[in-house]
């Protein structure tokens, strides 16, 4: 008989002039766990009826340690008819990092008595090239959509800022409300805990997206995950168009956005918002988590892109790179490989031949087979057995 997670969603509480929603999880062993969500309070916040985000945050978790779990609260029935094929999906690309598992709740809300969907929408916002193209797109106008109303751009403390770093947290969203504010939207913050509960990030960002986007279900008919790799890729990546949706339901329904464009088409299009440009943040690796490093593989990557389309460095770049630093740069795999290729080649089809491309050229032949080895030893790792409880459970 497989073991089982007991997940004991809690009632409501005020807690430091916010709003505190948790659950205790409770392993197989016994030792339990708070899953919490706190939210700075507001005079609209609606209660979520049902447990959805609970069930979204910590379906990659269960998998991941192969355990059952069990809900001992409402939960939207079309939500569980979902998850099975959510994780027929994720084990047969990750066999060795997720299996299907039983997820059952207490009680199940019927379809029939969900609100009806409306247009009405929230999306996730992280400051970056993704997410601003997302609420540039729908209140631009570029490809806005009758169906979708966007309203609201929600911004969450403890995925890429840790929770322990509140002063790069305040300071990211002061930027991001006068990215948002300058398309008409307003900002919404909340924190949670929810990396804690280990499932490998990369392959289960998209249900901690789903998650967050959740808890607003019953003033939203729409959430909205803005794309971070076309739909065509290839790239297995948590959040991607084939299992995000897989998270709605009758009466919230998650959208996986603008995947029909690339990152360089995104920049293309971004180059004309100034308010984008002065605040814009897309690293994750340097030392201050509200700014740029301007030396990382993904700062040194966009501020070529948008060179290629003519625009210079935006302010957002504290410095500009050079050459040489171009011609040193490690790529870390295939994947960042790939995509500086792609610039590459933009920058051929437009005839730039400066000498930042040359440049450019020299540090992909000279990635390459450092790259492709690389992904080769991933691969070779996966196929390596692996045990079902690989980490300790709390």
């Amino acid at each position: 008989m497989r073991q089982r997670i007991h997940v004991w969603p809690q009632k409501p509480q005020c807690q430091n002039g916010g709003i505190l929603l948790k659950a205790v999880v409770e392993s197989p062993k016994g030792s339990s766990k708070l899953l919490w969500y706190h939210l700075a309070k507001e005079e609209d916040f609606v209660f979520p009826r049902t447990a959805d985000h609970f069930v979204c945050a910590l379906a990659p978790f269960s998998m991941h340690h192969r355990c059952d779990m069990e809900i001992h609260g409402e939960v939207s029935a079309a939500l569980i008819q979902n998850l099975p094929e959510f994780m027929k999906i994720w084990s047969s690309w990750l066999p060795h990092e997720y299996a299907c598992v039983e997820i059952k709740a207490e009680k199940k809300v019927a379809p029939l008595l969900e609100k009806a969907a409306g247009n009405r929408a929230i999306t996730i916002f992280s400051g970056g090239v993704d997410s601003s193209f997302t609420v540039y797109s729908h209140r631009k106008k570029i490809s806005r959509s009758p169906d979708i109303d966007l309203q609201t751009a929600l911004l969450v403390h403890g995925f890429d800022i840790p929770l322990t770093d509140t002063k790069a947290f305040e300071t990211a969203s002061g930027k991001y409300r006068e990215i948002v504010g300058s398309a008409g939207l307003g900002l919404k913050t909340i924190a949670t805990n929810l990396r804690e509960f280990d499932a490998n990030w990369e392959f289960s960002c998209g249900a901690a997206l789903a998650s967050c986007l959740s808890l607003f279900r019953e003033s939203f008919s729409v959430g909205i995950v803005p794309s971070s790799e076309p739909e065509w890729s290839s790239l297995i990546w948590g959040s991607n168009a084939l299992t995000d949706p897989l998270f709605s339901s009758k009466g919230f329904k998650i959208i996986y956005d603008g995947g029909q464009y690339t990152r360089a088409e995104k920049i293309g299009q971004l180059i004309e918002w100034s308010e984008a440009l002065e605040n814009l943040r897309v690293c994750w690796e340097g030392s201050d988590r509200a700014a740029n490093c301007c030396r990382c593989e993904k700062c040194v990557r966009t501020i070529l892109t948008f060179r290629v389309y003519g625009a210079g460095r935006p302010l957002c770049f504290g410095r500009d790179v050079t050459d040489e630093e171009i011609l040193r740069l490690k790529l870390h795999g295939s994947v960042q490989w790939h995509e500086l290729n792609y610039v590459f080649k933009i920058a051929l089809s437009k005839g730039i031949s400066d000498p930042w491309v040359k440049a450019l050229r020299r540090c992909l032949v000279r990635n390459k087979y450092r790259c492709a080895w690389k992904s080769f030893k991933v691969y070779v790792k996966g196929l390596l057995p692996r045990f079902c409880f690989r980490h300790d459970f709390f």
